[in-house]
């Protein structure tokens, strides 16, 4: 989890005569935050809007069950296909769990995006296709 630190700073105490001055800095969760303020005017006025609250990612939303072809020949290749959105709209991509040991991870997507792996098997038998959503951040959804 990271934080964000916002300060606003207001230069002179007449109206038309005030300036702000806003900064951003995240930190993670185990780092220590020190913010030093020099004064060079005693007309500096600093009030801290929000110090320190949490800047949440959630996980992807699972994905879409695969969908795709049935039918298996042995040693050639089955495409499946499948969606997932992220809360925050973070690039997702998808792990393909293809039953036999084997996965397939795709390339970054939009979220929402459907996004395909093909996949061949090498001997027969029914195998059971699990989908994961993985966002830009490292976040990974419950599998489809």
């Amino acid at each position: 989890m990271s934080y964000d630190f916002r300060m606003t700073c207001k230069l002179g105490m007449a109206p038309g005569n005030r300036k702000s001055v806003a900064g951003n800095h995240v930190v993670s969760i185990g780092v220590r935050l020190a913010i030093t303020l020099v004064i060079v005017s005693l007309a500096l006025a600093c009030s801290s809007d929000n110090a320190l609250n949490p800047v949440t990612n959630d996980k992807p939303n699972p994905p879409a069950a695969p969908n795709g072809d049935d039918l298996r020949v042995i040693g050639f290749p089955l495409e499946l296909s499948s969606f997932a959105t992220d809360p925050e709209r973070d690039s997702i991509r998808l792990t393909f769990l293809w039953g036999d040991g084997a996965e397939t991870v795709t390339a970054l997507g939009a979220s929402g995006d459907t996004l395909s792996a093909a996949h061949s098997y090498s001997t027969l038998g029914s195998y059971r296709v699990y989908v994961t959503a993985t966002d830009q951040s490292g976040r990974v959804s419950d599998s489809s």
